[in-house]
């Protein structure tokens, strides 16, 4: 079997069936050939197992190495940070923990190991970590895959049942089509309170809504991505309520939570306990996320009726999520090891083009983050992309073209790193849940915001 073929296969199958598989040691071993342990982290444990998967390859194609991959939740990312700052880090991890803007020290620059495919970006990750984060002439990681995106995700037996097909659904193509969408399901949600109990199954995360939602759904309302980086830059106040390209999707959240479409008190739930879990269960009808609650749908029910539609398109493009400096690096403190000439090695394979678009099926992180020429033949088998993200570039909700310009990175290396973020920040949920009751007015909310823009990001500016 071919070598590309045998890692497509192998990816596939771990997909389907997900088995946790924390070791995998090379064939062949001989006693002249020093074992080496690689430590590696994975981007999550919901795709552990698809990773230590991946990294197997790597271990039966080089006889003498025996993978270790781990992860964890979002919640342990303190402890890690700590072990890794106290010197006591992996080998090599897929995206930056700790984070690298901030901690760039840490890892290796990758200018120095002769990475050789620099070239097969789209976007160049050579400048981009020094433009966005103020910082010459070192890459402490490479965000090989690229972009992603959140669509509409719907249960489609449920909205057959509610009288709603896909053919519908294709017509779906402005939010005055989405808004009758929702009168629709509603009415069918107050006659079956024993079947399903939620129109739009929601929360509120800090990163999914106040970074992500609010960025694809204000340049879907008509604002650009130049807006949020005037935002950001102090070019535009957040106080300026007719440019804040942040309003009107904030008043569609509101909107819709008046209207009885979200649960009650959604910006209380927990992520994954209270609203994955129930849209999962089919507890709601409709939602709105990114790739991995799609994967954690199917893996759930391999038989789900899991589809979706995308963000309307607004002056023929959908802002998805920008490529950003992060990504995977390797830790520093393994520099001066014997092992470094292995993890060299290791890391260049896991950021090879092929593995890149293999770690992009796994994640259905679309599109990766190289050229055309290095993606003929391949087609993302993620569920999101087959059936959302295909039909929409193949212009099914009109002609689109799907942008990754950076947001707010563009104002980061002027961000003070004690200051919290403006409205990416959980922090600010209680507040958030106060205007959506209708308890506080957007003037005030967008105060608030303008005082904690002031103190992120005021100086730094000024400088």
């Amino acid at each position: 079997m071919a070598r590309n073929e045998r890692l497509r296969r192998c990816v596939a199958a771990v997909l389907l069936i997900c088995p946790l598989v924390v070791w995998a040691g090379g064939k062949g071993e001989t006693a002249k050939a020093k074992p080496v342990q690689l430590y590696v982290i994975a981007e999550n444990p919901e795709h552990q197992a698809a990773e230590s998967e991946l990294w197997s390859v790597f271990a039966k194609d080089n006889p003498g190495v025996m993978i270790k991959c781990e992860s964890f939740e979002d919640t342990g990312y303190e402890a890690f940070a700590a072990k890794v700052n106290a010197g006591d880090a992996p080998m090599i991890v897929a995206r930056d923990y700790p984070e690298m803007k901030t901690n760039h020290t840490l890892y290796v620059n990758l200018l120095d190991i002769a990475y050789p495919y620099w070239d097969i970006y789209i976007v160049d990750m050579r400048k981009l970590f020094p433009e966005q984060a103020g910082i010459k002439n070192y890459v402490p990681g490479i965000q090989a895959w690229g972009s992603f995106s959140s669509t509409f995700m719907y249960h489609a037996d449920l909205l057959e049942e509610a009288g709603v097909t896909r053919a519908d659904i294709l017509k779906a193509r402005g939010w005055n089509d989405i808004d009758a969408l929702m009168v629709v399901l509603k009415r069918y949600v107050d006659a079956h309170p024993s079947e399903v109990k939620y129109v739009f199954d929601w929360a509120w995360s800090g990163w999914v809504e106040g970074k992500i939602t609010l960025a694809m759904w204000g340049v879907s309302m008509g604002a650009t991505v130049k807006d949020i980086q005037d935002l950001y830059l102090g070019k535009i106040a957040w106080t300026d309520l007719a440019r804040n390209p942040f309003v009107k999707p904030l008043e569609k959240v509101k909107d819709y939570y008046q209207k009885g479409y979200f649960p009650q008190k959604f910006w209380e739930r927990l992520w994954e306990e209270d609203y994955e879990a129930s849209f999962i269960a089919k507890n709601g009808m409709v939602t709105w996320h990114g790739p991995w609650l799609w994967s954690k749908a199917v893996a759930a029910s391999p038989s789900s009726k899991v589809s979706g539609f995308p963000v309307p398109v607004s002056n023929g493009v959908i802002a998805t999520y920008p490529v950003t400096p992060g990504g995977g690096g390797i830790f520093k403190q393994w520099q001066s090891k014997p092992e470094f000439e292995t993890i060299k090695k290791a890391f260049i394979w896991y950021n090879s083009p092929e593995i890149i678009k293999l770690r992009s099926d796994i994640y259905g992180y679309w599109p990766p983050n190289v050229k055309p020429e290095y993606l003929t033949g391949f087609e993302s088998k993620h569920p999101q992309y087959q059936n959302v993200l295909k039909e929409s570039v193949a212009g099914a909700w009109g002609k689109v073209t799907w942008i990754t310009d950076p947001w707010a990175e563009v104002a980061d290396m002027f961000k003070a790193v004690d200051k919290p973020p403006v409205i990416d920040d959980d922090m600010e949920n209680p507040l958030l849940g106060e205007y959506f009751s209708g308890k506080v007015s957007m003037a005030d909310l967008m105060k608030h915001f303008q005082e904690k823009w002031v103190a992120a990001y005021g100086v730094g500016l000024k400088r």
